[in-house]
């Protein structure tokens, strides 16, 4: 009897305890540093403010991915090749944006970033504030 009341208390406050995964504060939240980087924002602010920076944090996280070659039937968005170890701070800064359709920008290093479309944007930031909300336990 006394080692299932071991069992059970270990088990109780292991599960009381975070897990690496889960975000205690908005800015362990993925994408929320580099935006508050971005904006200056202190770590207190985004704490109060994460919410009216969900589809920034989305698209530096979630919403490019480098690719070496054109998918068949696109075209480069711009003639002008991007700076692509930079592609979160061209994407804040809004130098490249996501459109209705893939999108791809070549880059100076070779290859290009492939931006998702828009709409699907839209879905990975609903699932986005509904994890962030879960993990932060608002």
């Amino acid at each position: 009897m006394r080692m299932t009341w071991t069992v059970a208390i270990t088990a109780l406050m292991w599960s009381a305890v975070p897990t690496e995964g889960q975000a205690q504060k908005a800015i362990d939240l993925p994408g929320m540093l580099v935006v508050a980087e971005h904006h200056g924002l202190s770590e207190e602010t985004l704490q109060n403010t994460w919410r009216l920076h969900v589809r920034e944090a989305v698209l530096v996280s979630q919403g490019w991915v480098l690719i070496r070659t054109l998918k068949p039937g696109f075209e480069a968005a711009t003639s002008q090749p991007v700076k692509c170890g930079r592609v979160e701070e061209l994407l804040l800064s809004g130098e490249i944006k996501p459109v209705e359709s893939p999108s791809f920008y070549s880059c100076h290093s070779g290859g290009f970033v492939q931006l998702l479309p828009s709409a699907y944007l839209d879905k990975l930031e609903a699932r986005y504030l509904i994890n962030a909300n879960a993990q932060l336990k608002r």
